[in-house]
């Protein structure tokens, strides 16, 4: 008997990209190359802003799909599954699945809700986010995988740092966007 043919997903994502969404990216791709049994997976690489891209130091998974060429035909893509913001989202697939944070906000542009409704199924990180999107775009298939993170790595990271600030309040004011020197902005 015939092994079954393996589905085909076409993966784009800010992969290579010194950001937190090039960071999700990764996971995801993780993930998914834990199905590669029954999965033919393809990267589309693409840029975020004007974030820094990974050193030449790429894990073995990313090295396993990174050039490999994309399908030739949208035809043959069971699964076309994008990271993005909604208002780059498109349909390429069959299946079509967009990944994004989105917005921590109540309203939705014009240009968001119809980059969601692009998509066949959302995947969001917070139930707020999935409530929002629902209530915005009616869309029905939106999925709340919520991102994660060691809390003890983090604890005695953050208890390190906390040791150095002499001042009693505190507050973060300002974050940032754009280059950053190899560095993590989000640590």
């Amino acid at each position: 008997m015939n092994p079954p043919q393996k589905k085909t997903l076409v993966y784009e994502s800010p992969i290579l990209s010194e950001s937190g969404y090039g960071c999700h990216a990764r996971e995801i791709l993780e993930t998914f190359n834990l199905f590669g049994d029954f999965l033919d997976i393809h990267l589309v690489v693409t840029d975020w802003g004007q974030t820094n891209r990974l050193n030449n130091i790429y894990s073995d998974t990313i090295v396993k799909y990174i050039n490999k060429p994309r399908p030739s035909t949208e035809d043959k893509i069971d699964y076309y599954i994008q990271l993005a913001l909604p208002s780059e989202f498109k349909r390429i697939g069959h299946h079509n699945i967009g990944i994004t944070a989105a917005t921590e906000s109540t309203l939705f542009s014009q240009e968001l809700i119809l980059g969601f409704n692009r998509m066949d199924t959302i995947v969001v990180p917070s139930d707020f986010i999935n409530h929002n999107t629902v209530l915005n775009t009616g869309h029905k298939n939106v999925i709340t995988i919520p991102q994660t993170c060691d809390l003890n790595k983090t604890k005695k990271d953050t208890n390190d740092v906390m040791q150095t600030i002499t001042e009693d309040f505190c507050f973060l004011y300002n974050g940032t966007y754009g280059r950053h020197d190899n560095s993590d902005r989000k640590n």
